[in-house]
């Protein structure tokens, strides 16, 4: 027995999500050094970041749907293995087509992350501590992104760029070992103990109680896809996605570039100084999920502090609009840090949400559909970050970067209310998906 095993299931998501990032920037680090080989315009590089966003976008909502269908253990699992395979061969191609092709099959895992460790935590945890698990959980991205420059730099300077992306997603095979001996549910788990298991059941049966009261005493419901994604609550989500997503996959694909284009760092100096916004990132993600937390404990409802999150996040964004005029290095990257801790304050709030709104059935599906539209806005942005590049400058989307959150901000406010009446459709309805 494993005493608070549920913790132990968060060190695990943690670890998944350090994989993905690192994975992820593997090649955003290695741009400067690979460019002068390969020799890809700004455009090209857009095009390159946005075959990643396009298979993100296509497959968020199919993640989702799967880990609904065959469990979040297997579906986790193979979502894994697929991503680390697709990031090591990244070290065998040598044009802009190879590299287009394994960022979309990159994509196609990565795109489980965000869906598997909300239903995870939604398995483990009860709602007053839900908000804290996932933001902690999902923390693990700013730690691979923490992780990821100094790694990266070591390995290309010593065996070859090409090094870095056979180590990096070769690990991922151990992380499939862990998650194959550890996870499971809490209900039949062999290493759970008996006031644990006790201790999650009662918080979920208790909040499934307090769903169906709101529906009016109506059993388990079964939704059909277009009639859950056309609730304005799950739109809403989706939209503020959609405009805030794009600002941090600019910061992750594209300030080392930026770093090298216009402030003239070497390979070295990038890999050494662009892990600080993951830092100030993963406090973001702590904070975020641990005040929501705190304020549910003291009585505040679920979504209202989830929207306290999301204002005080979006409130620190046009700060990184300021980066570009910034007149040194340090102030620079302290804009960049600011900004980092805004976007995850916000984003955790955005994804916390679906498990406090729908039962855990649909959770991943609700999670999958905000992810995709927020990838479709990455695909747009991305190349469209490729052509303001070519055509004028960074200025342009620096300040778009500032206000994006804040207008999503304001969307979901008006969006995301009215939960009694949401908990009513949902016992009324009776559609199979």
């Amino acid at each position: 027995m494993l005493k608070n095993l549920r913790w132990w299931i968060v060190g695990l998501l943690f670890f998944g999500a350090a994989l993905n990032y690192l994975d992820r920037n593997v090649l955003a680090i290695l741009e400067p050094k690979i460019r002068p080989e390969i020799g890809w315009t700004p455009e090209q590089w857009g095009l390159i970041n946005g075959m990643f966003w396009l298979s993100y976008a296509a497959f968020a909502f199919i993640a989702g749907r799967l880990l609904d269908r065959i469990g979040t253990k297997l579906g986790y699992g193979l979502m894994l293995a697929w991503w680390g395979a697709a990031c090591a061969l990244h070290g065998v191609v040598g044009s802009v087509l190879g590299f287009m092709i394994l960022r979309f099959a990159l994509g196609i895992g990565e795109a489980g992350v965000i869906p598997a460790t909300a239903k995870a935590t939604a398995e483990w945890f009860p709602k007053e501590e839900r908000g804290f698990a996932y933001g902690l959980a999902i923390g693990g991205m700013m730690i691979g992104g923490i992780i990821a420059p100094p790694i990266t730099g070591v390995l290309a300077d010593r065996l070859g760029w090409q090094a870095a992306f056979f180590a990096t997603g070769g690990i991922c095979a151990l992380w499939i070992g862990g998650w194959s001996l550890l996870y499971g549910l809490p209900g039949r788990h062999r290493l759970i103990t008996d006031s644990e298991r006790e201790y999650i059941l009662s918080a979920q049966e208790a909040e499934r109680a307090e769903r169906q009261e709101s529906a009016g005493g109506a059993g388990a419901p079964r939704i059909g896809l277009l009639k859950l994604a056309g609730r304005r609550q799950i739109w809403g989500i989706a939209l503020a996605r959609f405009l805030g997503d794009p600002v941090w996959a600019f910061f992750v694909a594209w300030i080392p570039k930026y770093m090298s284009d216009v402030r003239g760092l070497e390979f070295r100096t990038i890999a050494n100084v662009t892990w600080l916004p993951f830092v100030a990132s993963a406090l973001g993600s702590i904070s975020s999920g641990w005040i929501s937390s705190f304020l549910i404990r003291k009585g505040m409802d679920t979504v209202r502090a989830r929207k306290a999150m999301l204002i005080g996040g979006a409130a620190l964004m046009p700060i990184g609009s300021l980066t570009f005029f910034a007149d040194s290095l340090e102030a620079a990257i302290t804009c960049l840090c600011i900004a980092g801790f805004g976007h995850i304050v916000w984003v955790v709030a955005t994804q916390t949400l679906p498990s406090d709104m729908f039962p855990g059935r649909y959770v991943g599906a609700a999670t999958g559909v905000a992810q995709t539209t927020g990838s479709i806005g990455n695909v747009i942005a991305l190349y469209g970050v490729g052509w303001a590049v070519s055509h004028f400058s960074y200025l342009p989307v620096f300040l778009l970067a500032g206000i994006m959150h804040p207008v999503g901000t304001v969307i979901m406010l008006l969006t995301v209310r009215n939960m009694p009446a949401l908990r009513k459709w949902l016992g009324e309805q009776d559609v199979s998906g």
